[in-house]
């Protein structure tokens, strides 16, 4: 796929300019993934997770397919106008912006680990850090790569451990006695 189908850009806000050195990314040989390979999937995934609302539309509007699947462990949506929805709940709820801590990429599927910062605005003494995982699987199309499937998923163990007094307990005693009782 060549950088001239798509007049989409990164490291602003506009689509300007092409997304050049990206042209490889769905290619199957995994040699082709470039540190602007990288450079661009790290960009992607610090503007999804931003709670700039415009930021966040551009981003479904330049790089999800229209028939997008949005998968979060409470919900499926499908389309770009309804994972945008789902977008402004969760960011009216909560208040802070999760936090991206690595990324994995194989030119077709990017795995972004990352951290939820759970804070309710109704609550906002309240503050738990969710560890959790995103995975965007890429397709091409004639605009380039594009994104037709956002999968978010939390473990019962992060969230566990994320809870104050029950991370404790489990990391210091449910642990044990299931491990001494084996």
């Amino acid at each position: 796929m060549s950088s001239s189908n798509s007049n989409r850009s990164y490291g602003s806000s506009t689509r300007s300019s092409s997304v050049s050195g990206i042209s490889n990314i769905s290619s199957n040989n995994h040699d082709a993934i470039t540190d602007r390979n990288m450079e661009f999937i790290w960009w992607l995934a610090n503007r999804l997770t931003s709670y700039d609302e415009e930021m966040h539309k551009e981003i479904l509007e330049d790089f999800f397919t229209d028939d997008a699947k949005y998968v979060h462990p409470a919900l499926t949506v499908e389309g770009r106008y309804n994972i945008r929805k789902v977008f402004r709940v969760w960011t009216s709820l909560n208040k802070d912006e999760p936090e991206v801590t690595n990324i994995v990429f194989d030119g077709h599927t990017a795995i972004i680990s990352l951290v939820q910062n759970l804070r309710p605005r109704v609550f906002p003494m309240l503050h738990l850090q969710v560890p959790a995982t995103t995975t965007l699987l890429f397709k091409d199309t004639p605009e380039g790569p594009m994104i037709y499937s956002h999968q978010d998923s939390w473990s019962l163990e992060g969230i566990v451990q994320s809870m104050p007094l029950l991370g404790w307990w489990y990391d210091h005693i449910a642990r044990y006695v299931l491990s001494t009782s084996l």
